[in-house]
């Protein structure tokens, strides 16, 4: 694993934990070895990580696995843990979006945070870069009028486009928003001219 990049006996060392590495020798060794960079940075996310973002994690991952089951008596008992546990406004944001589409009330969706929500996908510069702001968007929207939903999409569309060199994990990102809007656009019964 030392790859000639460090000797054998520091290498020993940081296995031990008793030295520390520098990024750009670890990163230099994962390289030489072919390792996913983002599959490694997965692996040491939750030993860095702060207790909160853990914690915000694992709700995540429940409201996920609840939406996909489609049980609305789950989403909405992970709806009110997040309230109660979690800090971060986008995730409160996609729970509440997501029990209202299952729940078939998006329509009662407060008009106000609709507007937040245009705000914030008009922000070209954040929302297609923040993970986060990508997942909320994807979960907002059933939420939109064909023709906004049709804007975003395109400008993602242009983005993804122009990204010459996009990772495994961008490209994995846009491919599930792109679904979701294809799925969307089925469900609406839309013809592929109007979407």
């Amino acid at each position: 694993m030392a790859a000639d990049i460090v000797t054998r006996p520091f290498y020993a060392k940081v296995e031990a934990g008793k030295s520390r590495i520098s990024a750009d020798k670890l990163a230099k060794i994962l390289f030489e070895h072919d390792v996913d960079v983002a599959y490694f940075y997965q692996l040491l996310r939750p030993t860095y990580i702060s207790k909160q973002k853990k914690i915000e994690s694992n709700l995540n991952s429940k409201m996920e696995q609840a939406f996909n089951r489609g049980k609305i008596d789950e989403i909405e008992s992970c709806y009110q843990e997040i309230l109660s546990q979690s800090h971060s406004k986008i995730l409160k944001l996609r729970a509440m979006i997501s029990v209202a589409n299952l729940k078939d009330e998006l329509k009662q969706v407060d008009p106000q945070i609709k507007a937040d929500l245009l705000v914030e996908f008009n922000d070209e510069q954040n929302w297609m870069t923040n993970p986060e702001s990508l997942r909320l968007f994807t979960n907002t929207m059933p939420l939109w009028h064909q023709e906004s939903l049709a804007f975003f999409i395109n400008r993602l569309l242009a983005r993804a486009k122009n990204n010459k060199n996009p990772s495994e994990l961008e490209q994995e990102r846009y491919l599930r928003i792109f679904e979701n809007y294809l799925s969307i656009c089925y469900d609406r019964k839309l013809t592929p001219k109007q979407f």
